[in-house]
């Protein structure tokens, strides 16, 4: 009976679960870090693992990476000649 309740609050929406509580966000806040405090202390090296894991699986996949795109000749001839000209300012 509990949950044909609860399934129609729910799926009434908004208008009839408007008048219900609704938790401090501080308090939620503190029992999230309170779990992750406690997922720390059971298992201190666990997340540490799981990087590595991660790591070590990204470096076995070589990654291929198709290009579509190209440089015109004359941006890369005016990058050689504003290098060039910045080159020889600084000797002076």
């Amino acid at each position: 009976m509990r949950m044909v309740v609860l399934l129609v609050l729910v799926s009434c929406g908004p208008p009839a679960l408007n008048n219900l509580p609704r938790p401090d966000p501080n308090v939620v806040a503190a029992g999230a870090a309170a779990v992750a405090g406690a997922a720390t202390l059971a298992d201190p090296d666990g997340a540490a693992k799981h990087q590595e894991q991660k790591k070590d699986s990204e470096e076995r996949k070589p990654r291929d990476v198709e290009v579509n795109q190209s440089v015109p000749s004359d941006v890369l001839d005016r990058l050689d000649q504003r290098d060039a000209g910045v080159a020889s300012d600084a000797g002076k």
